[in-house]
């Protein structure tokens, strides 16, 4: 297992453990953060700011959010994690889910520098090159 998908599999235990902030270890400072197509706010999100705004729009709507964590493949550069995301929206009581993939690349210092979300594994998994 690479240094990269090690940090992602933190990265992600962490998260549920205290939100998108508990993640923000493992992101540099000038992160350059994609959010997934479709993705009603800004199609980039640059700096710590960004990746604090983006976390904000994401999770607001829910009363509870978390990932399932699946598994991390790694990746030219980096390491392409495989989750569920699964909330409770604000409000409601049913739980909804479904897959997001987090592709993270251009570590430095052990922190990605580049971070983009897919709906889709295999729309993740063709954008990193491998194979279906």
């Amino acid at each position: 297992m690479s240094q990269e998908t090690e940090i992602v599999e933190r990265m992600f235990a962490d998260f549920n453990r205290g939100g998108f902030e508990a993640m923000g270890w493992a992101v540099h400072p000038q992160v350059e953060c994609v959010p997934f197509a479709g993705w009603p706010g800004p199609s980039i999100y640059r700096g710590l700011d960004g990746w604090s705004a983006l976390a904000a729009e994401w999770t607001d709507n829910f009363d509870e959010y978390g990932f399932d964590f699946d598994h991390v493949v790694p990746i030219q550069g980096g390491a392409l994690a495989l989750v569920t995301s699964r909330g409770r929206i604000r409000g409601e009581h049913q739980w909804m889910s479904m897959p997001l993939a987090a592709m993270m690349r251009d570590f430095e210092d052990g922190r990605a520098r580049y971070v983009r979300w897919f709906r889709s594994w295999d729309d993740a998994k063709a954008a990193a090159g491998l194979q279906q």
